[in-house]
């Protein structure tokens, strides 16, 4: 819960925000039974008693080899089937079973893959990775799971004994391991082909039209959206109800007018006040922590925050008086520092040959 009210949100972008409310909404319209019975026609058993809406938010169990795999789907059309282990590549594939249509399959790694990672701007294999992590109750499992379109890769941080670590996240200490294993595979040889069926279509907002059959006077709020043979996703209300109109209800349209006017105003005043200088000095071009790869770039520039006349650097402690320093020379950790008088801010990166 992140405490604020974010108006109307779609089901992607409640998904790449791990919003609860929103996810449930849906999870409760298609009821856990269905949910259940999908799983199990493609040989998947949670460990619950009764499915009810806590499945939806991780209250059951698995084990991280069965996560990886109902993942792995987000790359392969739908289709369900055991992983092929390094240690297992003699053994015969099993028949695969449908856990998703090709169309929902694709839909959700577009929106999983479109999600950023903090300190990789650079990977050594530039892949796209379909990803969530997980935090379980009492912080006691931190998991990871990474779909890409030829490798699957699943992470689990915890104790043995089921100890709590207080603190610890799945995308702090699960998914940073994640993205450093993927940086060690050999490039994907293929691509998740978006299905020739579904199609990027500007819809009226919550009716779920397409824009190019509604007038323009019943379509006040408008947005993209996949649609699945040409039909729109349709809106739920918070109450269950799918919305048949193309207009909210009352109380939220009068909130996202005053959101719209609230916006508009404080663009306004940002335009026409003149910024004020930032206290103390910040290095802008790198973050802590992030790692380069050779193959990807050879240099990178030496930007802060202040007058470049002003700022002093320095390499691994040592006076540099360049602007863009050559990644070449270095290999391993490089710590860099900037310094405006007495005040200096550092950044520690990694550098892979």
């Amino acid at each position: 819960m992140n405490e604020r009210f974010q108006g109307a949100i779609s089901v992607s972008e409640a998904l790449k925000q791990s919003l609860n409310v929103p996810l449930i909404q849906v999870f409760n319209a298609l009821t856990p039974a269905v949910f259940e019975q999908g799983l199990r026609q493609v040989g998947v058993q949670l460990q619950h008693h009764q499915a009810n809406l806590t499945v939806g938010l991780g209250g059951t169990g698995t084990n991280l080899l069965t996560l990886a795999e109902m993942y792995r789907s987000l790359a392969t059309e739908g289709k369900f089937r055991t992983l092929n282990m390094v240690r297992d590549q003699q053994r015969a594939p099993e028949t695969e079973k449908t856990l998703l249509s090709a169309e929902s399959s694709w839909m959700v790694f577009n929106t999983l893959s479109a999600i950023s990672a903090s300190d990789r701007v650079v990977p050594r294999v530039r892949r796209e990775v379909a990803w969530k992590t997980g935090t379980s109750y009492g912080y006691r499992d931190f998991w990871s799971v990474g779909v890409s379109a030829d490798y699957t890769v699943a992470v689990w941080v915890g104790r043995p004994d089921s100890s709590p670590v207080v603190g610890y996240l799945g995308a702090t200490q699960a998914a940073p391991i994640m993205f450093d294993v993927f940086d060690q595979l050999p490039e994907d040889a293929s691509r998740v082909q978006q299905p020739a069926t579904v199609k990027r279509q500007l819809i009226c907002w919550p009716g779920g039209r397409a824009k190019s059959v509604s007038a323009d006077a019943s379509c006040a709020y408008q947005k993209y959206a996949y649609t699945r043979n040409g039909l729109t996703p349709p809106t739920l209300e918070s109450d269950g109800d799918f919305v048949v109109t193309d207009r909210w209800p009352e109380a939220l349209s009068v909130w996202l007018q005053q959101q719209h006017m609230m916006s508009q105003g404080l663009s306004e005043q940002a335009s026409s006040e003149q910024k004020q200088p930032e206290a103390g000095i910040r290095i802008l071009s790198v973050n802590n922590g992030q790692h380069y790869y050779l193959s990807q770039i050879d240099s990178i520039a030496l930007k802060s925050n202040k007058k470049p006349s002003e700022v002093f650097w320095y390499v691994n402690h040592q006076p540099f008086n360049g602007r863009q320093i050559d990644l070449t020379h270095h290999q391993g950790e490089l710590t860099l520092t900037a310094c405006q008088g007495l005040q200096c801010d550092k950044r520690v990166i990694v550098v892979h040959h």
